[in-house]
């Protein structure tokens, strides 16, 4: 027989650096290895290079393990491998090991620790600049070599097109088209985390404490939608939070600040609770943070009142460090579950313990203290003084934390906020509607009011004003009262203005634009590229518009409220007045009505197939009512403290009404 042509190692490392998956790299760099031969001086450099290309490749096969991790977030498979080693040259030896400047293998090390660098400081964002110009220096090395290869210009500035799925039905509603397209590709992209990054304990590979955050961007077909996959996936991942020894307490171990050690709990008992409010298994688990709150994290200050003692707390014990000695709106995060619950259930004596705490925060609304002027929240009340600031920090900027930017006014402004309009409607004490008046009285007269430094009332109240009319949507949907009704027509939220004052579709126009474009560009930037679970959806937005100018943005937000009727996030006061039992491709709504005795919605078909529906009714209360889709489908229907579930036939390329009200 004729020998076995010879395989040419060079050419072999020519087409790994011209790939564009990395683990049809991985395998034509083990190739040329084998081609080389043992004895070949190059064996040396390819075999540090082949430990990268594996890691980064098969991180789920090579680096996964069950359990715990050295840290809460960023020491999954994906990243944790290179996270605390890769930095730019000047700081250090570069990792990975470096191949000689001459050597061919050279580029292809380019490639693999310029993107290790773009992605430490997308995760870090500390000292960007030296991180993404060092790594793009690399990648201008690495394209000069591989031309053809669209993922080094992805990172270069040159976007590839991803085809978004078929807009069907083309006289469909624009806003319908849109909706449609950009749902089918965030499916995607969950999709591709699911089959292909998502361990058998749940993980994703960006590390727990940042996995757990993932459910923040898959609202609009989590919660949307009723799918097994999607859901199967994320109850997944929270049960194995709750094996973590960390967890067994009930609440984080690791002695770190609020808006880090909230997040085991509060991003996965939350989405479970919404998806199965019924759970006795996630009820417990919510309410065993109150437990922890009374045992240790409350205590009465100097005023008189209740408040937290730490930003830094575990399941076990409070921080007595002066530095770290605040409460703030990030400690929201920490009870979002238990107000989630008292929410869900209507329990007096939860309510009670909740209030106590908030009723803190809404009393500080009418004081000054620190610098702090009336009618606008503090960034943090002082422990045990009770006060707004100490002697050498700002009452805006308190510190409370390492970093000065955590608690820094008005970051989490929204979640307190929002958890004031729960109180004012589940409590009978007045100092809650009292607050919020003093909130809305200081933004109506904010023109009055003195000073544009920081600090300053009248820079307090515009850099607040978006937390509050966010926070005042939730509490008209809620009730219908119209006493804010001029400060909400001024808000932007096109869906609160289609809920409540009759709005028309053209206000999502610029929004879902803008989603359909950050889709319909780079896709490994949103799937086998990310190395941090946490930055799925930011790659755009914290490196490429440093160099490309400004780029869209993904509004998972808008998505969530046309599809729900909610005009905000699920977080506190969830709003969801429906959620769809369909398959979701092709299929748009947009929820008109949301109140506890009509709904209506326009669905959409874009297919040329007639779908099959089932909405469940989440908001509307106890009673009978008639329904009827507008495309032929009518009937009554009975709703019980569990909600109650309308079955329907949509027909092909059509777009009905659904209309659902008391008899």
């Amino acid at each position: 027989p004729d020998p076995e042509p010879s395989v040419d190692p060079m050419a072999l490392l020519q087409q790994a650096g011209e790939a564009e998956d990395d683990a049809l790299r991985y395998q034509l760099l083990q190739e040329a290895n084998a081609a080389f031969g043992e004895d070949h001086p190059l064996n040396f450099e390819l075999y540090d290079l082949l430990q990268t290309a594996n890691h980064w490749a098969h991180g789920r096969e090579a680096l996964w393990q069950p359990g715990d991790q050295e840290r809460s977030g960023e020491m999954g498979y994906l990243g944790g491998f290179f996270i605390d080693a890769t930095f730019p040259a000047l700081m250090g030896t570069p990792y990975p090991p470096e191949p000689e400047a001459d050597s061919p293998l050279h580029p292809l090390w380019a490639l693999y620790r310029g993107r290790m660098l773009i992605w430490s400081a997308i995760q870090n964002g500390v000292a960007t600049e030296a991180f993404f110009e060092e790594g793009r220096s690399l990648l201008r090395e690495a394209q000069a070599a591989y031309p053809s290869n669209r993922v080094i210009g992805m990172y270069l500035d040159s976007p590839m097109d991803w085809i978004l799925p078929p807009a069907g039905w083309s006289e469909a509603p624009d806003w319908a088209r849109w909706q449609s397209q950009a749902l089918g590709q965030l499916a995607v992209i969950i999709d591709f985390w699911i089959r292909h990054r998502q361990a058998p304990d749940g993980q994703f590979g960006g590390g727990w404490g940042d996995d757990v955050e993932m459910w923040r961007w898959w609202v609009p077909l989590l919660l949307g939608f009723d799918h097994e996959p999607w859901k199967a996936a994320h109850l997944k991942l929270g049960e194995g939070v709750f094996q973590l020894e960390r967890l067994a307490g009930g609440y984080s171990s690791i002695l770190t600040d609020v808006e880090h050690s909230g997040e085991d709990t509060g991003d996965t008992i939350t989405p479970a609770l919404l998806l199965d409010p019924e759970s006795a298994t996630w009820r417990r688990r919510a309410l065993r943070l109150v437990d922890l709150a009374e045992a240790h994290w409350w205590a009465e200050n100097d005023k008189g009142r209740r408040q937290f003692q730490s930003t830094y707390f575990t399941h076990e014990r409070s921080s007595n460090a002066e530095g770290q000695a605040c409460d703030t709106s990030y400690h929201v995060r920490a009870l979002q579950p238990a107000l989630l619950t008292w929410f869900q259930s209507g329990d007096s004596l939860l309510g009670r313990k909740l209030s106590d705490w908030l009723r803190t925060w809404a009393l500080s609304v009418s004081e000054e203290g620190g610098g702090k002027p009336a009618g606008v929240l503090p960034a943090a009340i002082r422990f045990p003084s009770g006060n707004y600031n100490l002697a050498d920090k700002d009452w805006w900027d308190p510190g409370c934390h390492y970093s000065g930017k955590t608690f820094r006014y008005p970051r989490a402004l929204t979640l307190m906020l929002t958890a004031l309009v729960q109180a004012s409607l589940q409590s009978e004490d007045p100092v809650f509607d009292e607050a919020l008046d003093g909130l809305a009285e200081a933004l109506r007269n904010e023109a009055q009011l003195e000073g544009d430094e920081e600090g300053q009332a009248r820079w307090a109240v515009n850099r607040g004003k978006g937390a509050l009319l966010k926070a005042l949507a939730k509490r008209r949907i809620l009730t219908g009262d119209d006493r804010y009704d001029d400060l909400l027509r001024e808000q932007g939220n096109p869906l609160l203005q289609l809920l409540a004052f009759g709005g028309d579709e053209t206000g999502f126009t610029n929004s879902l634009l803008g989603t359909v474009a950050a889709l319909s560009q780079d896709g490994p930037a949103y799937t086998r590229e990310v190395r941090f679970t946490d930055r799925v959806l930011r790659f755009h937005r914290a490196y490429a518009e440093f160099y490309r100018g400004p780029q869209p943005k993904v509004d998972t937000k808008l998505l969530y409220g046309m599809l729900t009727g909610d005009p905000g996030d699920p977080n506190v006061l969830p709003l969801a007045a429906v959620r769809w039992a369909t398959d979701p491709s092709q299929f748009a709504v947009l929820v008109r009505r949301n109140s506890t005795e009509v709904f209506e919605a326009s669905v959409v078909n874009l297919s040329a197939s007639e779908k099959a529906v089932q909405a469940q009714l989440l908001r509307l209360r106890p009673g009978t009512y008639q329904w009827q889709s507008g495309c032929g489908g009518l009937g009554s229907l009975v709703v019980t403290g569990s909600g109650g579930t309308v079955a329907f036939n949509l027909p092909p390329q059509s777009n009905c009404t659904l209309r659902i009200s008391a008899e």
